[in-house]
């Protein structure tokens, strides 16, 4: 079903534009912890008057202000080693490599010049992405998830609950790893990604015609060794509960407008069924007190300019109505392309949009490419917001040891370039660019595909928009 969007009320866009250093949000100040996933709030700095002590040399100050890069890697929380980084100038040259340590960092530290770029080189056999940061700044803790895994990765859960009269199935998760069955116990295969120290695993019972007769969970399980199932058994089943979503303000012009919402608990994130299309507040099942927070989205897809996507997120407490406003959205992302390159080592992304996006906190640009090796190869790039209507990110130079992540040589044969996916963003809990590139790493993993904006766990209460171009999903 569809919503089709004409003549609704005028949609009013506000662009809040601060004076702060390469700043473009109205989030307020904390620090990202990714092994918590979770935002720690900032330390506030006395004023000059409140310092009784005499202020520090500028000898002393000089000394303190950082001088290198560092990017850590990390999967499933847990620190990854031997992972190459590079550091790159301004024009994309290459300074110099090294590899993540057993606490996943690597730093630029010793290199004669100080990055403004750094790209790390994720993955292993077949599975191979690069993501680059741009215009990094001395100081910076770059953090990149690498959700690639092997087989050997999986751990498994044996899920036990008691049976509910009428079931003809049940469903068991936790985060993006699930599993259907007839009847108790489920096992449950579970990827680094969906372990945590505590994980929590929700039961849900099916009836006929697709009826929800009820939740049971389990909350704080322990990660599951290699030993075997780890056993975890359920509380009783509960009748499911009703959450609604609708949204205002919706753009002035045909299109798909369609909602979703997703239960967190112990910051992992429970789709509470597939997104759908919005005629009145639509309504979804969720299970009664399993969540910590609620999750609610709703994207708009413009028929005048397909391709094109606007995303409003929002994180609260459980309520049970759950309205998002598109009066605040961002501008329209209206093309993106890879025009052929001389070299293509050194491509190019290039994007245009309806007005400037300088109240964005940055965006995520992404293209997959195909040649020479049979592998899956992508490469991401974290970029500041744009105060113009076009954009563009181009590949750095890599050193040798970068050769199995990179596009081959023109005189090797054709590289073949999918149609790039272009993404900005604004959150309350960003209060700038050097916040954004910090984390978005970890909130927009670089082998995630499709809408990574509707699949992100925002990390605390508040509010995401996002404009996004991908012509792919047109198609």
């Amino acid at each position: 079903m569809r919503r089709s969007l004409l003549a609704l009320a005028p949609l009013v866009t506000t662009a809040l534009l601060f004076a702060c250093e390469d700043d473009g949000s109205s989030g307020g100040t904390g620090t990202f912890n990714p092994e918590a996933g979770s935002f720690e709030a900032s330390i506030p700095t006395p004023n000059d008057a409140d310092i009784p002590s005499p202020r520090p040399s500028d000898a002393a100050v000089e000394a303190a202000v950082p001088t290198f890069i560092t990017v850590r890697v990390l999967s499933a929380g847990q620190p990854v080693p031997n992972v190459r980084v590079v550091f790159h100038d301004t024009a994309g040259a290459v300074l110099g490599s090294s590899l993540t340590a057993a606490d996943g960092r690597a730093t630029s530290a010793g290199l004669p010049q100080i990055p403004t770029q750094a790209s790390a080189l994720l993955g292993t056999g077949s599975n191979l992405s690069v993501i680059t940061w741009v215009a990094v700044q001395p100081g910076d803790e770059l953090v990149a998830t690498d959700t690639r895994v092997s087989r050997s990765d999986i751990r498994q859960y044996q899920v036990s609950f008691p049976s509910v009269t009428n079931a003809v199935s049940y469903y068991a998760a936790t985060g993006g790893c699930d599993t259907t069955g007839s009847e108790s116990p489920l096992t449950l295969s579970v990827s680094p990604e969906c372990i945590r120290a505590s994980t929590p695993i929700l039961v849900r019972a099916n009836g006929g015609r697709a009826s929800i007769l009820g939740f049971a969970f389990k909350k704080g399980n322990a990660p599951p060794g290699d030993a075997g199932a780890l056993a975890v058994t359920t509380g009783a089943f509960a009748p499911a509960l009703t959450a609604t979503v609708d949204a205002t303000s919706e753009p002035n012009e045909e299109g798909d407008l369609e909602v979703g919402l997703t239960e967190i608990a112990e910051e992992v994130g429970f789709s509470m069924g597939p997104f759908g299309s919005l005629d009145g507040p639509r309504s979804f099942s969720v299970p009664d007190g399993f969540a910590d927070a609620r999750q609610v989205a709703a994207f708009f897809r413009p028929y005048a300019n397909f391709g094109s996507q606007l995303t409003m997120v929002r994180r609260d407490p459980p309520q049970a109505a759950n309205v998002l406003d598109f009066a605040q959205r961002l501008p329209k992302v209206t093309g993106a392309e890879v025009p052929t390159p001389a070299d293509p080592r050194r491509f190019e992304i290039t994007w245009t949009n309806e007005a400037s996006l300088a109240a964005a906190d940055g965006g995520v640009v992404r293209v997959r490419f195909f040649g020479g090796m049979d592998a899956n190869f992508s490469w991401s790039f974290v970029v500041p917001p744009g105060a113009a209507t076009t954009g563009a990110v181009k590949a750095p130079a890599m050193p040798a040891e970068a050769e199995g992540w990179i596009p081959q040589k023109a005189d090797a044969g054709p590289t073949f370039f999918s149609p790039p996916e272009v993404m900005f963003v604004e959150a309350s809990a960003l209060p700038s660019y050097a916040a954004f590139r910090r984390i978005a790493g970890t909130l927009f993993p670089a082998e995630v595909y499709g809408r990574r904006e509707l699949s992100a766990v925002l990390p605390q209460n508040g509010t995401l928009r996002a404009t996004s171009f991908e012509e792919e999903q047109a198609r």
